[in-house]
């Protein structure tokens, strides 16, 4: 790309052209994935300010909204959120223009990212309504269980929905996850499987089914176990909340065990002072009191 660049440099001697920018747009998307973000950012805004002078009286087009989509990426992987936003919220706008109300990949494509990028701000009700309408996009495009965006954003929906308390919407995303990552990976032990049934068990706990939640958790655990040799932070999270589980059914032997277990793995795996540990020793303590032993 770099040489490719130079050569029509040269060829249209250095003046802006569509040929320069479309190499530039290549090359700063190849540069955002190796982590370069401050060349990816260069190189974009200036494949942008070539395209944008070539096309001075019709600004909403494809190519410009994608080199937006793209700087977004870049801004959000920077941690400039605010940029971020704005770059994938013009990209949007323009997507919409060009593509109108057609079921479009595209419009699905920078709605997730700008879905995610609310999620990182905080802006959850935001969030909640962009992945929602990409996932109702994708759905009305890609057949069930052969897209495996659909999965990734039915798992961060019920996240979100877990967040802010909505427990049954949690559920459904969660549940639905589970069935789209089932049809693509098959019904063999995968770890993004035992990721999704962790978080269904929780959700399912909070909820107060404590026996399907136990169940969920419990086969999450398997095959973590089944996939990972020795300790594994992911062990030690879905032991802490068979823990939990185990303490809400008063089971306080049980929860104990559980809760050892995964500060045991936690001190193994962690170095010093970490939130992990402190949740599981402040959850052990509760279960003791509640056990009757106070010391």
């Amino acid at each position: 790309l770099k040489e490719s660049l130079r050569m029509n440099r040269s060829l249209h001697q250095n003046q802006g052209h569509s040929d320069i920018a479309e190499v530039l747009h290549h090359l700063g998307v190849a540069s955002r994935q190796a982590g370069d973000l401050e060349h990816a950012k260069q190189q974009l805004e200036e494949s942008l300010k070539m395209t944008r002078s070539s096309y001075q009286d019709y600004q909403d087009r494809s190519d410009i909204a994608e080199m937006l989509h793209q700087l977004g990426l870049v801004s959000r992987q920077a941690g400039d959120l605010k940029e971020a936003k704005q770059h994938l919220k013009e990209s949007l706008r323009m997507k919409r223009c060009v593509y109108g109300k057609t079921n479009n990949l595209q419009i699905a494509t920078t709605l997730r990212e700008l879905g995610l990028v609310n999620l990182d701000h905080g802006f959850l009700s935001e969030a909640s309504q962009q992945l929602e309408e990409c996932l109702k996009l994708k759905l009305s495009v890609d057949p069930p269980g052969s897209d495996p965006d659909i999965p990734a954003i039915l798992h961060d929906l019920g996240s979100l929905y877990g967040e802010i308390g909505n427990l049954k919407r949690a559920k459904e995303c969660f549940k639905q996850c589970y069935r789209q990552q089932v049809s693509l990976h098959g019904s063999g032990d995968h770890p993004a499987i035992a990721v999704t049934l962790h978080k269904l068990g929780v959700v399912t706990r909070r909820s107060g089914n404590l026996k399907q939640a136990q169940a969920q958790l419990e086969e999450s655990l398997r095959i973590q176990r089944s996939l990972q040799k020795g300790d594994h932070l992911g062990i030690a999270g879905t032991l802490h909340e068979l823990g939990v589980l185990f303490g809400d059914a008063k089971d306080f032997e049980k929860a104990k065990q559980k809760l050892e277990e995964s500060l045991r793995m936690n001190r193994s795996l962690l170095d010093g002072d970490h939130p992990d540990i402190a949740a599981t020793l402040r959850q052990l303590a509760t279960v003791s009191r509640l056990a009757g032993d106070l010391n």
